[in-house]
């Protein structure tokens, strides 16, 4: 059995949870694996039947994005705390966390090197405030 399908078998088995606790019939709910890519894969749970997705989710447990993506939520965090017109790590507009959320939206990416370099300096940041007390 793969990941992907341990996962896709652990995700029905939790949305079969969550129809019966609402009283939901369940039907003839299956699984499909939309796309399976060994450390990335989409799954989606549908109703058989009626041929409808209910539920889908992907993961990503490739080790370089989780870094990331790790990075990336601790900046989140502690740049929430602050809202800066002007990036006080890459002192552009805009700030790092802004175009982490809006990579998406727009085409230009954020790049690893950006995230790594506003990562090193919030750890700086962090440092220095710590020794400050």
């Amino acid at each position: 059995m793969t990941i992907a399908q341990q996962i896709a078998h652990d995700f029905l088995a939790s949305i079969e949870k969550v129809c019966v606790e609402n009283k939901i019939d369940i039907g003839s709910l299956e699984t499909s694996i939309i796309y399976d890519k060994g450390a990335q894969a989409e799954i989606a749970v549908k109703d058989a039947k009626a041929g409808i997705i209910i539920a889908s989710m992907n993961y990503d447990l490739d080790e370089k994005s989780l870094k990331r993506k790790k990075k990336e939520k601790e900046l989140e965090d502690y740049c929430i705390e602050r809202i800066c017109p002007i990036c006080n790590f890459k002192k552009q507009t805009p700030c790092i966390v802004n175009k982490i959320w809006n990579e998406e939206a727009v085409e230009e990416a954020v790049t690893d090197e950006e995230i790594e370099e506003a990562y090193k300096k919030m750890l700086e940041d962090k440092n220095k405030k710590c020794q400050e007390i």
